[in-house]
C-alpha cells in the first residue's frame, strides 16, 4: 500500500476490521481457546492500526519546490511524500517526488528540509505598454477583439473583455518538461 494516502490507508484498516470481524464471529464458539483467539484479534487490529498511523508520512500534490540539504528539487507529477525520523535527538528526512520527466526521486539522510507550494498556473507576462483596443491594430490590421487571446513575442499574451485587457492563465513553468 505504499503510496497510498492516509485516508485510503485508514479506509483499508477499517474494511480489513470489519471483514475479520465477521469472519471471526461465524468460527467463533463457547471454546476456551476462543478468548485466546479474541485477544490475538484485538492485538492484531491494535498493531495493524498503529502501523497504518505511524507508517504514513506527509504526503501532499504539487508542485512543489523542495530544497533538501542546500539543493533544489522541483515535483510536478504523482504526489510528494516527506517522512521524519529521530534518531539519537537528531531528526533527518527522506523525500519521495516525481520530476516534470516523470522520473522518481527518492532523497534520504536529508538534514535540512523546506518545501513550498508552488501554483499551478500562473498568469503570462503581459506586454508593455499594452495596446489600446479602440485605436490600435492586431498583426492582421483588424482592431483588437473582445473576448479574443492574443500572443506576443516572448511568451506575453492577454485577453481583452470589455475594452481592458487581462493575464492568460498558464501552466506553471517551472513543471515544463522542456525546461
Amino acid at each position: 500500500m505504499g503510496g497510498a494516502s492516509p485516508y485510503v490507508m485508514i479506509k483499508w484498516v477499517e474494511n480489513t476490521i470489519v471483514t475479520a470481524r465477521a469472519r471471526f464471529s461465524s468460527a467463533a464458539g463457547d471454546h476456551p481457546s476462543d478468548c485466546r483467539l479474541k485477544m490475538k484479534f484485538k492485538s492484531s487490529i491494535g498493531m495493524l492500526i498503529f502501523l497504518a498511523v505511524t507508517g504514513c508520512g506527509d504526503y501532499s500534490m504539487p508542485p512543489q519546490k523542495i530544497v533538501a540539504d542546500g539543493r533544489t528539487y522541483y515535483a510536478c507529477k504523482d504526489y510528494v511524500l516527506i517522512q521524519r525520523s529521530t534518531l539519537n535527538g537528531s531528526s533527518d528526512y527522506s523525500v519521495t517526488l516525481t520530476t516534470a520527466a516523470g522520473k522518481e526521486v527518492k532523497l534520504t539522510n536529508i538534514k535540512r528540509l523546506k518545501a513550498e507550494a508552488l501554483p499551478s498556473r500562473i498568469s503570462a507576462p503581459m506586454p508593455s505598454p499594452l495596446p489600446n483596443p479602440e485605436s490600435d491594430r492586431d498583426d492582421d490590421g483588424e482592431l483588437f477583439k473582445n473576448g479574443w487571446t492574443y500572443d506576443w513575442p516572448g511568451g506575453k499574451s492577454a485577453t481583452l473583455r470589455d475594452g481592458k485587457w487581462f493575464p492568460v492563465m498558464v501552466a506553471n513553468p517551472v513543471c515544463n518538461t522542456k525546461r
